[in-house]
């Protein structure tokens, strides 16, 4: 007459009971009910936008629901719970994400979404050169890249030109650090680096300075410098062929010229510069004297200098004088060695002599005679003798002067009264006479 009725079937359950007694007599049909019983957990709708590649983030579209005693909370990936049935979840990062759902008795759903469409790492990649030793011929640079998520997109080489092959070569002429930029799907960049220390097509460069620029008399240093920055400086050769290692320093010459100096470096690259000297006055200049006699038959030695480099200072006359007149006279008035000294800018002397032995240095002869006059005077008379051609004056007692080569002079008392012959060259002679009255 009593029994338990156990309900296991997930459903909305009713319990119909009727009686019945031994004669068959049944009672009406008795009904209990509904009975609820709900061991499903929510049902999820999720998906993630974007699918395709990306470089930040993911979101994740969820959504959870249950027909039957309906939805309680939800516990997001980060362990934040909420009360939404649905929601946007944004993620940054690849990895699974874990979502649980719980209906209002309890029934739990665990979803896990893989995110594996983000791609934040750089793509790689390896450079290497075709040749390793060294040369002065071009070499080509390799290069090979990859991505090993979103995919290789595109590789900017050194001079800026694109590439959308993640193999290739690059060629270069000259030593130094090559850039190349590696670029994935979604715009992850890695530069790559590689250093060339094995090509050398460009000459070394080679300078030539003179230290002294104006006229000289001494030698000069010239200045060199050679720079190489590819191989670097083998050898500099100087004019002399003689050579150095050393990349700077100096090299004496002594005389004008052209002077030629070579640098080479480690591949064999040359340059030659020539470097002329103009400016070293080591001669002394040209002194030319000459001899002659004027209308008067005075000697003179005429001068002239000349010099072709730093030209004529001035010159020293044998009394001593200094000129820097290019030419002139000089009056000899006696026997004797004269010296001319002629100097040049620089201070290069030519010295020179001239030795005059034919002066004539006998004076004027002439005579003075007395004669009485009356009055109580005298008459003193004078007479050049003959041959004396080269007389020019005489200087009377009273300090006047006649060109005549005779002539008479009056005194009226005594004494001693001289007279002074002058020829031509300066010569003097002298002649006195004593009057008595």
């Amino acid at each position: 007459s009593t029994d338990t009725v156990t309900i296991t079937s997930e459903g909305i359950w009713y319990i119909h009971v009727k009686a019945r007694d031994k004669l068959l007599n049944t009672t009406s049909d008795i009904v209990k009910g509904p009975y609820k019983i709900d061991r499903t957990p929510p049902m999820e709708n999720i998906s993630h936008t974007p699918v395709d590649w990306v470089i930040d983030y993911v979101t994740i579209n969820w959504e959870f629901t249950d027909d039957q005693s309906g939805m309680d909370y939800c516990i997001l990936p980060d362990g934040t719970r909420t009360n939404d049935t649905s929601g946007r979840y944004v993620v940054g990062d690849n990895g699974n994400y874990t979502f649980k759902a719980y209906d209002r008795l309890g029934n739990e759903k665990i979803v896990i979404e893989p995110i594996n469409n983000i791609d934040k790492i750089a793509p790689g990649g390896v450079l290497t050169v075709s040749n390793n030793e060294l040369t002065d011929n071009s070499i080509q640079i390799l290069w090979e890249v990859y991505d090993r998520e979103s995919g290789f997109s595109k590789i900017i080489l050194p001079d800026s030109t694109v590439s959308n092959s993640a193999t290739g070569s690059f060629p270069i002429s000259q030593m130094g650090e090559y850039s190349f930029v590696v670029y994935d799907k979604v715009g992850n960049d890695k530069k790559l680096n590689i250093i060339v220390n094995n090509v050398d097509m460009e000459k070394p460069k080679l300078t030539v300075t003179q230290e002294v620029t104006r006229w000289t008399n001494e030698d000069i240093l010239l200045d060199y410098e050679a720079i190489d920055n590819q191989s670097g400086i083998r050898e500099v050769v100087f004019p002399n062929s003689l050579n150095t290692s050393e990349t700077k320093g100096k090299y004496a010459v002594t005389k004008n010229g052209e002077y030629t100096f070579l640098a080479y470096d480690q591949i064999g690259n040359g340059i030659m510069v020539t470097h002329t000297v103009s400016n070293i006055d080591k001669t002394p200049p040209v002194l030319k004297l000459k001899r002659s006699y004027d209308n008067d038959d005075n000697i003179r030695i005429t001068w002239e200098m000349l010099d072709t480099e730093s030209g004529t200072r001035n010159i020293v006359l044998p009394d001593g004088r200094i000129t820097s007149d290019k030419s002139g006279e000089y009056i000899v008035k006696q026997n004797g060695i004269y010296t001319f000294i002629a100097y040049d800018n620089v201070g290069n002397d030519n010295v020179m002599q001239v030795e005059i032995s034919n002066v004539d240095k006998t004076g004027i002869e002439f005579e003075l005679h007395e004669e009485s006059l009356i009055d109580n005077r005298k008459r003193i008379t004078w007479k050049v003798l003959e041959g004396q051609d080269d007389f020019t004056y005489i200087l009377l007692p009273d300090n006047t002067y006649s060109h005549n080569k005779q002539g008479e002079f009056i005194v009226n008392k005594r004494g001693k009264y001289t007279f002074l012959a002058y020829d031509k060259f300066g010569n003097e002679t002298q002649r006195s006479i004593i009057i008595n009255m």
